[in-house]
């Protein structure tokens, strides 16, 4: 089970986490728990998950924002809110609606003492309680490329403001075809544009594509346009596109429209009909054993 501990920044979250795993190791022979920060446990998460019973990560609860919850949402069977951010539960529980996972308080009896020999029985019988409430949890709807009916074209290396894609904006219009130019903002991709299109073009630079952030883009855009020659340089992250089945086209100032239109038509028709690509994004990680001070302060 892996349980998302969210407080202010982290610090608190991090102390509860380390009390109660401590006290669930030491005690509950039927157990056996481990704690870490929310990025080493999504990097980490099949070996955890298969050495360990329950997962605790620790974070700021705004750790959890519109382009990364899809990850959150897959991972997490529960995200428990620290007392001092109850005010927070709102919007998490917004952004966790689409998924299975329980968006929780955690109670002040159990967050407030600090007392592991105490609290941790209580929290075992929360978590017990939650995990069956996530089991009649509805199915998942994710607002990701294959369920989505508009078209996100990534333009790598271009700008809107470029005659080019003026002139492409215009004779798209002519075709009662609505575009709408962006520059790339991973925050932004993720919201709902109050504006209809059917081709969003989201513009930035291919040293923007990380591999942090590329799954999220991947989630979300159709296709890739990339400027330049690909006999002579090439787009460096393209066998990325590969991986993911992102269908992607080369472009200059030569490229005519009538190429360009038989591209977007493609991806529209695919989009119609795939599903979308599941790709490994962590590696399967050997877990060296926790080192400890006194019993006390636990790390890797």
């Amino acid at each position: 089970m892996f349980i998302f501990v969210g407080c202010a920044g982290g610090g608190t979250s991090s102390m509860f986490c380390q009390r109660m795993v401590h006290e669930i190791n030491q005690h509950d022979q039927n157990l056996t728990a481990i704690f870490d920060d929310v990025t080493s446990v999504f990097k980490r998460q099949l070996a955890y998950g298969d050495q360990y019973d329950l997962i605790f990560a620790y974070g700021g609860i705004d750790a959890i924002r519109s382009y990364n919850v899809f990850d959150f949402g897959q991972l997490f069977d529960v995200v428990m809110v620290a007392p001092q951010v109850a005010y927070r539960i709102g919007d998490t529980e917004k952004l966790m609606a689409p998924y299975p996972t329980i968006v929780e308080k955690i109670p002040g009896k159990i967050f407030g003492t600090m007392n592991a020999t105490v609290a941790y029985p209580g929290l075992l019988d929360e978590l017990i309680v939650l995990d069956e409430r996530r089991a009649y949890q509805s199915d998942i709807q994710t607002a990701e490329k294959a369920r989505d009916k508009n078209i996100e074209i990534f333009v790598a290396g271009g700008s809107r403001d470029d005659d080019y894609f003026i002139n492409l904006k215009q004779q798209l219009a002519q075709l009662n075809i609505r575009c709408l130019y962006e520059p790339f903002n991973l925050e932004n991709l993720y919201d709902e544009s109050k504006t209809d299109f059917e081709f969003r073009f989201i513009f930035g630079n291919a040293s923007l594509l990380t591999g942090e952030n590329f799954p999220q883009i991947a989630r979300r855009i159709n296709a890739f346009m990339i400027a330049g020659d690909p006999t002579k340089s090439p787009m460096k992250k393209e066998s990325w596109l590969r991986d993911y089945q992102i269908d992607f086209h080369y472009f200059d100032k030569q490229t005519d429209f009538a190429t360009v239109l038989d591209f977007l038509t493609l991806v529209e028709f695919k989009s119609e009909s795939t599903s979308e690509i599941s790709v490994d994004r962590f590696e399967k990680q050997e877990l060296k054993p926790l080192k400890n001070f006194l019993g006390i302060i636990y790390w890797r």
